[in-house]
């Protein structure tokens, strides 16, 4: 199977390009961590792949609209 059809198939089923499931779910997770945890975002984002805590932070807020710090804070 070529490349364009894995993805146009993952598309279908699951409603987001491969990337965009890859950068929700590590997300999603930052969100975990952010409430059960106090480790630091520079330890949360090597933990969901990111090498920069501000390239993390940048993806959060574009996603819900607020930081990570704003986030700990109120969850």
């Amino acid at each position: 199977m070529c490349e364009r059809t894995l993805i146009r198939r993952f598309h279908k089923h699951v409603g987001l390009s491969p990337s965009a499931y890859v950068r929700l779910a590590r997300l999603e997770k930052t969100k975990f961590l952010l409430r059960s945890t106090t480790d630091n975002f520079d330890i949360i984002s090597a933990h969901v792949g990111y090498q920069d805590a501000n390239a993390l932070n940048k993806q959060f807020k574009a996603q819900y609209g607020t930081s990570m710090v704003q986030w700990r804070r109120i969850g």
